[in-house]
């Protein structure tokens, strides 16, 4: 079994997003597993929400985010809880129209002249 240690000396820091749509879901997996394995270093939904936010690059839509966060709660202290900051970065950074792009491909998807097991793999990566 490994140990803590060791588990966390496999675990990098999360990567320093810019605001792209399709690297929002690698970041956000990659904080979590930072916050999952430094529990003791992040111990709080403060220190989740600050650590977040210095891991959003400077002068991208995501730094321009974070410092707008942080005019707002920094100062009277009213940094939210990291649920309601986690979901206020979905609303921002992710494609709202996903599900239905998503439904759109599998509804549109046709077989044409795959053989049936390629037409199968692909279709269970689509779903």
């Amino acid at each position: 079994m490994a140990t803590v240690s060791a588990i966390k000396g496999l675990v990098k820091e999360p990567f320093d997003y810019d605001g792209k749509v399709e690297d929002f879901d690698a970041w956000m997996k990659s904080l979590l597993l930072y916050f999952s394995v430094y529990k003791d270093k992040i111990p709080s939904t403060k220190s989740r929400v600050l650590s977040a936010l210095s891991h959003m690059k400077h002068g991208t839509e995501a730094g321009d985010w974070a410092e707008e966060y942080l005019e707002a709660h920094l100062e009277p202290d009213t940094i939210e809880t990291w649920d309601v900051v986690k979901k206020a970065l979905k609303e921002k950074f992710v494609d709202q129209n996903e599900d239905v792009k998503a439904r759109n491909k599998i509804n549109n998807f046709r077989q044409g002249n795959l053989p049936i097991q390629k037409f199968f793999t692909s279709f269970e990566a689509l779903a």
